[in-house]
């Protein structure tokens, strides 16, 4: 099998699992509570990673390494649901009103900086030479990691902190879980919500997901992996501002446009820049700006938006509202991505440059969400204005005595 249809088949196993698996993702969260769903997302990333480096080794080469591989890539896909739901539940339980959103921004900058290793790992580590034995070395490694993490979620303690950080944490407790979720799909905001959280993840990551060929034929294999990582780490930082400012402001819906606003405009200089290119090093340059500028613009929407999620479901418990919004993003990455790779599939038998067509949809498609998110996305704050009554209450009962 080639390298190409490989990296489909674990591209597609890990939006298709992402998918079908968000539900129990929430479910488990919001029920079971944080320690549960830790343990559960990094014991299916280490027995996932195992599974994998079992596929590399001598001793299981006649016992179809490629289908291992598969299981272990697919059991690993099964932590993401779990993982990515845990940020807005964290924050609620364990930060005041203060730092919520920056709480969201740092739990989020963990899959950037797993993206980063993923990355630049086989870089540094496959160079061709010894295929097998540097294969055996790379997932040895990220064995270790994920064994050490895990043996870390073990360690997590249980239950709330003795002191409520904020009003909303103190005084409200959540529907029951299908309760919950009923109330999420009675909210209209909700729905412009989906659009609006999920677009910013959905086009950092569909642009890697649809041109990994792309960028390889075009003379820019560096862009696959240390453009990636450079775009993560720059994320990074982007994510943590966003997630301070809006601490200070409350200015949710206004960071979230903006940042939409700076996203569009980058993808519209990769969109120029595939138009008009030839292959040099000032273009490598070039490409690789656009990128960490399309992932310091769109990676704060992220965090941002499943704060404001929780905020406009209030009080639907966190992992339920920010699980739909992860599920949802899943597959909005899984269409948009797929559907550029249909679409440079038909390019490709009546253009010179098949992949011209794909990242033009995916420049429409981004500038549609930015439209869209600055008519419709005016939400209201719900648990702010219940944590201010409640804080305003306290207030008059103290004066009172």
């Amino acid at each position: 099998m080639s390298s190409t249809a490989l990296r489909t088949g674990l591209d597609t196993k890990l939006e298709i699992v992402g998918v079908a698996t968000g539900i129990l993702g929430m479910y488990v969260t919001d029920t079971y509570g944080i320690k549960t769903s830790c343990i559960v997302s990094s014991a299916c990333n280490f027995l996932g990673i195992l599974i994998r480096l079992a596929s590399t080794l001598p001793f299981f080469a006649s016992y179809s390494p490629l289908l291992l591989h598969y299981t272990g890539q697919t059991i690993a896909a099964f932590a993401q649901p779990f993982l990515l739901c845990l940020p807005p539940k964290v924050a609620q339980f364990w930060f005041p009103e203060s730092q919520r959103t920056l709480a969201n921004a740092i739990a989020f900058i963990s899959n950037p900086i797993g993206v980063i290793i993923g990355s630049l790992t086989p870089a540094v580590i496959v160079h061709g030479s010894n295929l097998s034995q540097e294969l055996i070395v790379m997932n040895s490694g990220l064995t270790a990691l994920a064994a050490a993490i895990f043996l870390m979620s073990l360690l997590i303690r249980g239950g709330r902190p003795p002191t409520p950080p904020s009003p909303s944490t103190e005084s409200v407790l959540s529907p029951p879980f299908f309760e919950g979720l009923c109330l999420l799909f009675k909210n209209r905001a909700f729905y412009v919500q989906m659009i609006t959280a999920t677009s910013g993840f959905a086009i950092i990551f569909s642009i890697f997901l649809a041109g990994d060929r792309m960028f390889d034929e075009l003379g820019y294999p560096e862009v696959n992996g240390y453009g990636m990582a450079l775009g993560s780490g720059v994320g990074c930082v982007g994510a943590l501002f966003g997630g301070f400012f809006v601490d200070r402001t409350k200015k949710f819906s206004e960071v979230i446009k903006l940042s939409y606003l700076g996203t569009a405009l980058s993808v519209l200089g990769i969109t120029l820049f595939f138009r008009f290119q030839q292959y040099s090093q000032f273009n490598l340059v070039l490409i690789m700006l656009l990128i960490t500028l399309i992932n310091f613009f769109s990676s704060p929407t992220w965090p941002v938006s499943l704060e404001l999620g929780v905020e406009t479901t209030f009080p639907v418990a966190e992992a339920t509202s920010a699980g739909v919004l992860v599920t949802c993003g899943q597959l909005f990455l899984f269409v948009l991505g797929y559907s550029m790779k249909g679409v440079a599939a038909l390019g490709s038998t009546s253009s010179n440059n098949p992949y011209q067509a794909a990242v033009d949809l995916w420049c429409l498609v981004t500038f549609a969400v930015t439209i869209f998110t600055f008519i419709f996305l005016h939400p209201r704050h719900k648990r702010l204005e219940f944590e201010q009554k409640e804080l305003q209450r306290k207030a008059e009962m103290s004066a009172k005595f």
